[in-house]
């Protein structure tokens, strides 16, 4: 690929990641867009209609609001009129045909006052159904339009801004919307099934939740590091799920994309996942009570190396995330999100290294030393193997997604785009929890004072506020405070 067209798919895919708020649902908002040269055309957005039979809001409807402006924002109307402006929405289909044809507009013409008008474009013998079209005038002549569209079936429609004018007139912009309503709401009909998803998704992450948080919450004092962790990532899923869940109703209720709840959702969907990876890292390499084996690797080095990985993992996830979201609506190209996937693939192949070769040094020295904890690293180290095999599967499933302008493909599309990737996820932590379920065998150590034993003869008790003076800490003085004191060991049950 060439260098200057690998520059263009990362700028692209960077202004969507930031958020493009041009294409927000089934709303395009034209903000201060540039005029089309004159006997041209633009295409913006793809809107993804259901049948009027799928609905009770009756037949899909078009809603122009547009007006043209001079780019310092005055009323370009009241100068000059600039004829021959015009926004359609079209049946993809008919557009395709048409565009194979040749673009050609009508012959000019003077209106009833004599003044000369533009021609318009000309959209004779349409296949797929007549169009929506809309004139576009200065503010003070402008109107806002609603129509039917005439649709009978599933259908993909396009936004089309075309210039018949014949001379080109500089400084000249447009502004307002084009929104689509389909039978069923303003969500697009392949996103429509996501919101019964995502409401299955946040009844799933509140029980989990909840019987984690009720079965940890008596051991606390004593729960290891990554089962306060597991806690969290739940939290996170079920914040995660409901965001996108109250995303799909208001979008859907009102036509309004809300760019904060989307950054809420997506920024907690990128934030499980690098939880996830943390928690089990921290506990295997860094936490005294399991990771022991990898001892001399606690040090502020590899703590800084593992903060940095995760974060460039949870930037990558968020940016594929959000510039798949864009897949269809912009009919992003294979290539480009290829190249935002990329960054996903790399990271998440050096974590799950890490991950493995951590798992393997440290069960293998818990089981020589006959540690509890071996047992639940090993069935930690089944569950990210099976993650690594699903997670390959559910990037491959997202990298390819079938669906299309093809009205069939629409139904699954949440299976692929979503419901992949979630569904593994839950089931994973769901074994997570299984695996590190608060109980005497995955708890931490404590320490307790041997029977009858006074303040003075527990290792770390002050004498008097100051510690005994010992020449040798290996061999203690006689009546020193660290004679007579041991640790005890599994940890204090509850209740005890």
């Amino acid at each position: 690929m060439a260098a200057s067209t690998t520059a263009r798919l990362a700028a692209a895919s960077l202004v969507l990641a930031l958020g493009a708020r041009r294409a927000l649902a089934q709303v395009y908002k034209f903000d201060d867009v540039d005029v089309p040269h004159h006997m041209t055309l633009q295409t913006h957005l793809v809107y993804y209609l259901s049948s009027p039979g799928e609905g009770n809001q009756g037949p899909a409807k078009v809603t122009f609001e547009l007006a043209q402006i001079k780019s310092d924002g005055s009323d370009a109307g009241m100068d000059h009129t600039y004829s021959g402006l015009q926004a359609f929405v079209i049946p993809l289909s008919g557009f395709s045909t048409f565009t194979e044809k040749g673009i050609s507009c009508t012959n000019p013409s003077t209106d009833g006052h004599g003044t000369p008008q533009a021609g318009k474009l000309l959209l004779d013998n349409l296949s797929g159904g007549a169009p929506a079209s809309y004139d576009i005038k200065g503010p003070k002549e402008s109107t806002v339009l609603t129509v039917n569209l005439p649709q009978l079936k599933n259908d993909a429609y396009v936004l089309v801004f075309s210039n018949c004018a014949s001379v080109a007139r500089e400084g000249i912009k447009v502004v307002g919307t084009v929104s689509v309503r389909n039978a069923h709401g303003y969500l697009p009909a392949h996103d429509y099934p996501k919101r019964v998803f995502y409401a299955v998704m946040v009844v799933c992450y509140t029980v989990a939740s909840f019987v984690w948080a009720v079965a940890a919450i008596k051991w606390w004092s004593t729960l290891l590091y990554i089962q306060k962790g597991i806690l969290f990532v739940g939290i996170l899923g079920l914040i995660e799920n409901l965001s996108f869940l109250i995303l799909y109703e208001v979008w859907n209720q009102s036509g309004i994309y809300s760019v904060a709840i989307s950054m809420v959702a997506t920024l907690c969907y990128a934030w499980k996942l690098g939880v996830a990876f943390q928690v089990l890292l921290v506990q295997v390499v860094f936490d005294p009570a399991v990771g022991s084996a990898a001892e001399g690797e606690n040090d502020t080095w590899a703590n800084c190396k593992l903060s940095v990985a995760v974060a460039l993992y949870m930037i990558a996830e968020f940016n594929a995330k959000v510039v798949q979201s864009y897949r269809l609506s912009r009919d992003l190209k294979l290539d480009t999100i290829l190249l935002n996937y990329a960054p996903v693939v790399v990271m998440s192949l050096v974590l799950y290294a890490w991950a493995n070769v951590a798992l393997i040094s440290t069960t293998a020295a818990l089981k020589e030393r006959g540690e509890k904890h071996a047992s639940a690293l090993f069935h930690s180290h089944v569950l990210v193997i099976i993650s690594m095999i699903g997670g390959g599967l559910a990037l491959a499933v997202e990298l390819f997604d079938p669906t299309s302008r093809d009205p069939d493909s629409w139904s699954l599309h949440w299976v692929w785009a979503d419901g992949v990737r979630q569904i593994a996820f839950l089931v994973l932590f769901a074994g997570a929890q299984a695996v590190w379920f608060p109980s005497d065998e995955t708890l931490g150590y404590t320490y307790q004072a041997a029977e009858g034993a006074q303040p003075e003869e527990t290792i770390g008790a002050v004498l008097d506020g100051k510690w005994d003076d010992v020449d040798d800490p290996e061999e203690p003085e006689e009546g020193s405070s660290l004679q007579g004191a041991r640790v005890v060991e599994p940890a204090v049950k509850a209740g005890e």
